[in-house]
């Protein structure tokens, strides 16, 4: 008995850690795609400032494609960092509520 408390404690404070794990990664999620907006804003006032003629056009996103790449590939990695959060989140209430069940069940002792 002593032991399945110790394991349902060990589930709960495991838990606890990966929620605020999660948090963290959520929190660096939500900075990177303020950066990803801003970098993207910038990128379509300069194609936009270069889409005034026919002829500069093509200069626009040749000035601006290495940063499109880059704004791309920070979108995929916000994307997987987004994804895993909410699975680490998802163990974490999982753990919680298996310790939290363990804590309370089991055979009493009269």
């Amino acid at each position: 008995m002593q032991g399945r408390k110790i394991l349902a404690i060990g589930c709960v404070v495991i838990g606890a850690a990966m929620l605020l794990f999660s948090n963290y990664i959520a929190d660096q999620v939500a900075s990177g795609q303020a950066e990803i907006r801003s970098a993207q804003t910038s990128v379509n006032a300069i194609n936009s400032a270069f889409d005034s003629s026919s002829y500069t056009k093509g200069v626009g996103k040749i000035i601006t494609n290495p940063a499109q790449k880059e704004i791309n590939q920070g979108r995929e990695e916000v994307a997987f960092y987004g994804s895993l959060a909410s699975k680490i989140q998802i163990g974490g209430i999982v753990l919680i509520a298996v310790g939290v069940v363990l804590f309370f069940t089991g055979k009493k002792r009269s």
